[in-house]
């Protein structure tokens, strides 16, 4: 039986309650590997800002030749 749905980005999640954790330990850790994963998914969409936008001012100083 689904317990919770969420949405990061464009990623649907359905929480099934076969799959709920329920050692306190084991959460802990859930919880760790899931903000680990948010906060490299964050880099990595600034790293791509940072490119499109050096790309961006490359670009237009080149036409502005």
């Amino acid at each position: 039986m689904i317990i919770d749905r969420t949405k990061i980005g464009n990623t649907d999640i359905a929480i099934d309650d076969s799959c709920a954790i329920k050692d306190p330990v084991e959460w802990e850790k859930a919880s760790a590997n899931l903000w680990l994963k948010i906060d490299a998914a964050l880099e990595r969409q600034e790293r791509e800002r940072k490119e499109a936008e050096r790309k961006a001012m490359e670009e237009k100083k080149l036409l502005s030749m």
